[in-house]
């Protein structure tokens, strides 16, 4: 069972000890395979015990870049959450384990460069350290784990021509059942090797800080459940060449196999490809979706699959113009997002790729070998935050009440282990986005952890200029001035809608800096001149790249009284939580910018 803590046990100066010999066997202890690795790349770390009775035992997790844990062959937990080079976080679970052997497997996985923009890594491993008396036989520090390379999976990048770069995706998992080891979770097969224990942090009490700076999780698990597979639409020969971009051709869908299809789908009624065919499938899960596809397949070795994704069809090759989302026939399935499976031919192949998926179109390209394939069953499991609606909302247009649940769904899709720009590009959380989607966060339901989550990794975001991040956690630093302003937006808000004057307090340092770090670019004439960075405000047209008027590098009006409408906001936070000094200084500059913009505009 998955818990969250209150209290960091694993924070350096929880456990004092008097020498390096006592921190060697206190400190919990990463491990590594020991071999040279590069990313992308995936290893599996496992652990065989005994334990002389059944006892409940808690342990801590954390991997570089990610992990899944299984217990017995059991998935008990995915992570870790997604954190940064400034807070690096670990999962707590409450396991029950019986007496007599165990055996606990970790797939951890890096992607390095190909990896979504927002996934950071540091330095690959793995962590675990368990509490209570059988600790020693368990930990990472000084149990006896094994490690070895997952082969058969690999990772690579789409190419589509009208993107010079295509960093933002997730990567393209092809897997070689061929050559991948079947029974991993259990802690099958051959050829595993002692681990190497790497310690990061046995020297904090002369102030060296660990590459991993480890946190709890502070959000409760992701949600992962089995939703409706969908509709099919479309099914075709093959005639692709370009597995990426593929026309789907009018008027030669094969309706007669639509309903074998579709008890695919709605009965986990078995399906068999014959040899050397080619299929392409067209599924609608008429909504959109992030989730994780589940495929499990028999037979036909050497067969070839590949399921892709798309929000929308578009009318043109190119992959400039959707039209009107719901169409599926004339038009082009652009696969940015996908996985590639060869079957070996066994029995009950089951494959779920390391990442969730998202869209709302599902494509299934198969090509057949010499034998036949069998599809056993075809499962979508959602993911995402578990947030819902609380709240009611009614209005007397109608209107109004249709586009709730639209919009209620384009938050949750937007709703992971930070909030998204959005699921199917970027993945990246970015300010301006956050504000709003914690705004409407508060509106729906008393849950505040994501938001909570949201103001601490913007505030622990900022540079030596005083300025956060405009999009974090991210492997580049991206500087948007403006954004800075409206984090202390975000600030406020906590404490408008939440009231949690501890929190809001520890927060005021980083609107201090902020709002120093602007007052550094106010002229003798009390105007603000452009900082450096991108002063992004809105798309609108004649604004190149969004930025408003002498916003490059002038004097903006807007974004001078955007620093007046901050200033505000900071003059209530110091108001609020009792330094009236502080408050009255903003005030002072507050009431000398909006003069100065007043007659100057």
């Amino acid at each position: 069972m998955r818990v969250l803590l209150n209290a960091n046990p694993l924070a350096p100066n929880n456990v004092p000890f008097n020498s390096f010999d006592e921190a060697l066997r206190s400190r919990p202890a990463w491990i590594t395979s020991g071999q040279a690795v590069f990313a992308p790349e995936v290893t599996a770390y496992r652990l065989r015990f005994n334990l002389p009775e059944k006892n409940l035992i808690r342990i801590l997790v954390s991997a570089d870049e990610r992990y899944q844990l299984f217990m017995n062959g059991q998935l008990i937990g995915r992570g870790p959450e997604r954190g940064s080079d400034r807070i690096w976080f670990y999962e707590t679970y409450d396991l029950d384990l019986l007496a007599g052997h165990n055996t606990f497997v970790a797939i951890v996985w890096q992607l390095g460069e190909i990896g979504p923009q927002a996934q950071v890594g540091l330095a690959n491993g793995f962590l675990l350290e368990a509490e209570g008396k059988f600790s020693e036989i368990i930990s990472t520090r000084s149990a006896t784990w094994e490690a070895k390379p997952v082969n058969g999976v690999t990772f690579g990048m789409p190419t589509f021509s009208r993107l010079e770069t295509a960093w933002f995706v997730e990567p393209i998992q092809t897997t070689d059942r061929e050559n991948c080891p079947w029974g991993i979770e259990m802690g099958e097969g051959d050829n595993w090797h002692p681990t190497v224990v790497r310690r990061e942090d046995i020297a904090s009490p002369y102030g060296l800080q660990a590459l991993h700076v480890l946190h709890p999780a502070s959000l409760p698990s992701q949600l992962y459940s089995q939703r409706d597979n969908g509709r099919v639409r479309y099914i075709a020969n093959g005639t692709w060449n370009d597995v990426e971009v593929i026309e789907v051709v009018s008027g030669i869908s094969l309706q007669t196999e639509e309903a074998i299809w579709q008890k695919l789908l709605d009965e986990d009624k078995p399906l068999q490809i014959p040899s050397h065919t080619r299929r392409q499938v067209i599924i609608d899960v008429e909504d959109y979706v992030c989730a994780y596809p589940q495929i499990q397949l028999s037979g036909g070795k050497g067969s070839r699959l590949m399921i892709g994704w798309s929000e929308a069809l578009y009318e043109d090759v190119a992959g400039q113009i959707k039209g009107q989302r719901d169409q599926v026939e004339g038009r082009a399935f652009v696969a940015l997002c996908r996985d590639v499976i060869v079957s070996d031919g066994g029995m009950g192949r089951r494959f779920e790729p390391l990442w969730w998926r998202a869209g709302r179109f599902i494509q299934l390209l198969i090509e057949t070998s010499d034998e036949s394939l069998t599809i056993d069953a075809f499962h979508l499991m959602e993911t995402r935050y578990p947030l819902e609606m609380q709240s009611r909302f009614s209005s007397s247009d109608i209107r109004l009440n249709k586009l709730i649940p639209v919009a209620l769904r384009g938050l949750q899709m937007c709703a992971h282990e930070t909030f998204m720009d959005c699921p199917y590009y970027e993945q990246l959380m970015y300010v301006g986005d956050s504000r709003l989607e914690s705004l409407t966060t508060f509106v729906i339901t008393q849950d505040e952890r994501l938001p909570r989550k949201a103001v601490t990794m913007f505030g622990v975001s900022r540079l030596p200029n005083g300025f956060t991040q405009a999009r974090y956690p991210s492997r580049d630093i991206q500087v948007i001035p403006p954004f800075s302003l409206w984090w202390i937006g975000m600030v406020y808000d906590y404490a408008l809608w939440r009231g949690d004057l501890p929190f809001i307090v520890g927060l005021l340092p980083g609107v201090r800096a902020i709002v120093d770090g602007f007052l550094e670019h106010v002229q003798s004439d009390n105007l603000l001149k452009a900082p450096d960075g991108w002063n992004f405000s809105d798309w609108v047209a004649g604004w190149p790249l969004g930025v408003p008027p002498d916003g490059f590098d002038g004097v903006s009006g807007l974004l001078n009284w955007h620093l007046v409408y901050a200033l505000g906001l900071a003059v209530r936070l110091e108001e609020w939580c009792g330094d009236l000094l502080i408050a009255q200084r903003w005030q002072n500059w507050c009431e000398k910018i909006a003069s100065a913009i007043s007659t100057s505009f």
